[in-house]
Order: C-alpha cells, then sequence, then structure tokens
C-alpha cells in the first residue's frame, strides 16, 4: 500500500496498492495499480510492506513504476511491540 503523506487530515488521499518489484540498493522499486495517481517526484510517501513500514521520498517515476527512497523504516515486528506498549502506559496529567 502507497500513502501520500503530503496531504493531511480529512484530505488525506486513501492508499493504493503497490508491488514491491525490487530493491535497487537502498530505494525501493515498486509498481502502482493505477498509472493514473499523481504520485510525482518529490512527493513523501507511506510504504507500506508485509514485513515493514517505509516513510520516503519518490525519487522519480514513470508510469506505474515509482522508485522511492526510504527515509525511515520499522520492521512489522518491532511497530507491534511499540504499539502494544504504548497502550500500556497511562496518558500524563497536564
Amino acid at each position: 500500500m502507497l500513502r501520500d503523506l503530503s496531504s493531511s487530515g480529512a484530505g488525506r488521499k486513501p492508499g493504493i496498492a503497490v508491488a514491491l518489484r525490487q530493491s535497487p540498493g537502498p530505494n525501493y522499486l515498486v509498481v502502482v495499480e493505477s498509472p493514473n495517481t499523481d504520485f510525482a517526484a518529490g512527493t513523501l510517501v507511506e510504504l507500506s510492506l508485509p514485513d515493514r513500514l517505509c516513510l520516503g521520498e519518490i525519487l522519480s517515476r514513470e508510469g506505474n513504476l515509482v522508485i522511492i527512497r526510504p527515509e525511515h523504516t520499522l520492521q512489522r515486528e518491532a511497530l507491534d511491540d511499540i504499539r502494544k506498549n504504548w497502550k500500556q502506559v497511562a496518558p500524563l496529567a497536564c
């Protein structure tokens, strides 16, 4: 799933399905389902893969092929542990 992070709140666009084609070096090459989406170079995105969540930037795009440079990557297992422990901590009283 690929989601545009440049729009926020109620205006946030829904994600679109992608397939990971390969990882050229540190970057990801993904195929988007619809070539008519407006993911342009420079767009900040969230790439949701089965084993990890990546935040990054689109470097280039040609048709339905997109190259993404990840800035931050979290393994799903670690993210699940963070979520579980976060819920156990009581909110701070201000």
